[in-house]
Parts: C-alpha cells; structure tokens; sequence
C-alpha cells in the first residue's frame, strides 16, 4: 500500500510539473486568450443584434448574435480597445486585457441617437420632390446652379445604402409636388424657368417597375409650390402659386383621378397660400402652414367642405410634415426669425372652437 501510494503521489508532481510547463510553453509560444462580451441599449438595457465588434491594435473583428453577445477567438495576450458600433447608435469602445488561455469579458452599452449619415445624392438640387414605392425612395426633379432645372430622378435603397439613376423626367422643373398611387409616382406642376411665368401644369407618371415615364393630363390650374394629399386612387392638389411673384396666393383645390385620368376642381381652401404642407388623416386632408404662417384647415373629402383648425404655435413656411400613429408632425420650415429647429404635434381628434383661439 506504501508503495502504492508513493507511486501515486510521485505521478501527481509529474502531472503537475506537465501543466506548469505547458503553461511556459504556451507563454514562450505565444499562447492566445479570447474576448467575450455583451451590447446593450445604454438607455434599455436591450440587446442589440448586429453591431460590428472592432479590435485594435490588431483588427479582429465580430458581430454580435440575438442576444447581443460576441466572441473573438485567438486573442494573442495583451491590451485591447474594443470598439462597438451599430447604425443609428453612438459608437463605444472599452479597454480589456488578454491572457493566454483566459477569456476576458467586456460588455458595452451604445447609446441610440436619431440621425445617421447616407449615401449621398449623386446630384446635388434644391426644389425637389421624392416619392417612395417599395421602400425605395426616388428624388425627383429640382434645380442647381450647374445645370439648371432638372430631369433628374435617382432611387435610393436603404437596404443597400446606394443610389441609382433612373430615366430622366421628361420637363425637367423645380418646386413641383410628388403624389404616389398604386406604385405609381405622379409629377404635378412647377417651374422651369427663373422667373416662373408662366408656372407649370404639367403632370408626367413614373412607373418605377419599367423605369419609363407617361405624360398624363394637365392641371386645370399652372401653379408652382404647391402640395397634395392623397387618397385611395385620386390625388388633390392644392394652394401654390401661378407666378413668381405669387400675387395672390392660389386657394385653388383640384382632384386628380388617376383610374380616369381625369381632374376635377372641388371647393377652394380658404386661405390662399405657396410653401405649405399636406397630409392626411382618416381620409381627411390638412393643409398645415405655408406662407400664410401659422394657418391649419382641414378638408372632408364626403363634404367638399374645409374647415378652420387649431394653428401652430409656430408661424412657417417650407416645412415638411409627417404622420404616425394618426398624429401629424410639423418639421422645421422658415418663419419670422428665420429658419427654425421647431417640432410640433397636432392631434386631428381634439376638438378646436375657433371662437376661443
């Protein structure tokens, strides 16, 4: 049993001394670690999925799974700066230490923020209109100082990240106004020339599927700057200006049918305006701003009827309004002060008496 039991002991300090040296080895060799870790919403705590797991000073590199989790193998032993980052989120970084045969952990939370840069436009313009079909988005038209007024029409793919250019409009123009019905994206009016006498009443349809262009039936009325609003198959044009001068200011409403290809003129907005914006609700339009400032009226479709709204609290024109969730957003625009970061929310669903203000 002595013996036994001597054998026993001397095999284990062999065995030790087979791991010890292992370990030098491996450190003589250059033995690797690994990095392991977890991103996180900074704000949630949700796990992001798909953010990009950087490593200098050599250039690893991983992408976190469903669980925001990553793991980089064969880390030769040393100091690391690991950095996150991830569309539509702050990059972040944090500093490790690697040993060989360990796995070091560093987890990482990035912090949201609201704008990323795109690709940008191949051309340059202002005074142009965009339309999306098929969650591709084409920007159309427009004008710059190199070329003038534009036939230009390039799609952009966000799932891509890259633009491409389409078959050119057939009147190239500024300040003209986008409808979309049935895939289909209808040009209406603007202006070609620089002093906008006379304006354009000038509809062209762009089928994004044959890349070609249709002309269509003209606008009763030429005008410029002015906004539409879609509903089901028809589009309605609405407000603008005949002229540069813009004296007076257009009330004008006029219904495109685009099963038909046939205009209809319905009942004037009551206040004559350009640089408005328009969107729809429940299958009623508002006419929110333009030159006329703080102004919001909104338009019933089964009626013909406008009525008076509740007005912003920022008077402005050239915004751009949107809507979620049956809510409209007015965005930025120009007022008296100038050019303004103003955001502002309008429930269409709450009562307005115009005789209290």
């Amino acid at each position: 049993m002595l013996k036994k039991g001597l054998i026993f002991a001397a095999l284990l300090a062999v065995l030790g001394l087979l791991v010890v040296g292992c370990r030098q080895l491996s450190a003589l060799l250059g033995g690797t670690g690994s990095i392991k870790g977890r991103v996180t919403d900074k704000v949630i705590g949700a796990p992001i999925e798909g953010a990009k797991i950087a490593t200098s000073p050599t250039t690893e590199e991983a992408k976190t799974d469903s669980d925001g989790n990553y793991l980089i193998l064969e880390a030769k032993p040393g100091g690391y700066n690991i950095k996150a980052s991830k569309d539509g989120y702050k990059k972040a970084s944090g500093v490790v230490s690697v040993e060989a045969g360990v796995t070091a952990t560093l987890d990482i939370g990035l912090t949201f923020i609201i704008w990323v840069t795109k690709a940008p436009m191949p051309t340059g313009r202002g005074g142009l209109a965009a339309g999306v079909v098929n969650d591709k988005i084409y920007a159309i038209g427009g004008w710059n100082p190199s070329n003038g007024f534009l036939t230009t029409v390039e799609e952009y793919d966000p799932a891509t990240n890259q633009w491409t250019t389409e078959a050119p409009m057939p009147t190239g123009r500024s300040s003209l106004a986008v409808g979309v019905v049935n895939d289909k994206i209808y040009a209406i009016g603007g202006c070609n020339n620089n002093n906008c006498i006379p304006a354009l009443a000038t509809v062209e349809e762009y089928d994004p599927a044959t890349d070609q262009w249709t002309t269509k039936a003209s606008m009763p009325t030429k005008r410029w700057g002015l906004a539409v609003g879609v509903v089901g198959s028809k589009i309605y044009a609405i407000g603008g200006c005949s002229s540069g001068s813009c004296s007076p200011f257009l009330t004008t409403v006029e219904e495109y049918d685009s099963a038909t290809d046939q205009w209809a003129t319905k009942a004037p907005m009551p206040t004559g305006r350009s640089g408005l914006a328009v969107d729809v609700v429940n299958d009623k339009i508002y006419a929110i701003g333009g030159s006329s400032g703080d102004t919001v009226e909104e338009y019933d479709l089964a009626t013909n009827q406008w009525t008076a709204k509740a007005p912003m609290t920022t008077d402005r024109v050239g915004l751009a309004v949107g809507v979620v969730n049956n809510k409209i957003y007015a965005i930025g625009g120009s007022g008296s002060s100038g050019s303004n970061t103003a955001v502002e929310e309008y429930d269409p669903t709450e009562e307005y008496d115009p005789t209290k203000g």
